[in-house]
């Protein structure tokens, strides 16, 4: 799972508002990554063009369950740091295989 699923639910239930997070970043890395930073909008409505997205994303912004890592940077540093979510995940794929 990339980071914007990483530590969200998973269930067989479809649910963008909690399946998927969204970060706040740079222009520059903003527009590298076609505002896909918005991730949570983008799958909720992948029929919005990227240029839409943070427009989007202030109308939808209560509704997202996963807002704890609002900038692009803090998501990177839960996922890498000792025990984040990579860790984690790594952890549970361990218990499953026992």
């Amino acid at each position: 799972r990339n980071l914007e699923h990483a530590d969200c639910e998973v269930s067989k239930q479809m649910n963008c508002l909690r399946n998927t997070r969204t970060v706040r970043s740079n222009a520059i890395l903003r527009q590298l990554l076609w505002n896909t930073n918005y991730h949570a909008e983008h799958h909720c409505y992948p029929m919005v063009p990227f240029f839409n997205l943070p427009k989007l994303s202030e109308l939808m912004d209560d509704h997202i369950i996963h807002n704890e890592c609002r900038h692009f940077t803090t998501q990177n540093w839960e996922a890498v740091k000792p025990g984040g979510w990579i860790d984690q995940q790594a952890a549970a794929g361990l218990k499953k295989e026992d």
